[in-house]
């Protein structure tokens, strides 16, 4: 993959995520979007830090964007097509956990 397409396909999943951002943000819940570099160290060698992809983080919950899914990543790995449906899922699992719980 070259440099120009997998700049593209960042930026693309940067903007799938800050969808699913704002209908969370909708729902006053918040959220975090990281863009993440991995640095490896060996001795007397320099290797270039690389960029991993963007996740999305609210709370114990994480998003990602792949082949134009989403993968929500809490105790299990769920799959959805479009940002609101991810944005729903993620604030009923965060509702699941924040609310109060009747007996």
């Amino acid at each position: 993959m070259s440099a120009v397409s997998t700049h593209r396909a960042e930026e693309e999943q940067l903007q799938r995520l800050g969808w699913v951002q704002d209908r969370l943000a909708g729902s006053g819940i918040r959220s975090l979007l990281v863009r993440r570099l991995r640095l490896i160290l060996e001795q007397n060698r320099y290797l270039p830090a690389e960029p991993e992809w963007p996740l999305l983080v609210a709370g114990d919950i994480t998003i990602s964007v792949d082949a134009g899914r989403y993968l929500v990543h809490n105790d299990t790995m769920a799959r959805f097509d479009d940002p609101g449906a991810t944005a729903d899922y993620v604030s009923s699992l965060i509702a699941g956990h924040l609310g109060p719980r009747i007996p």
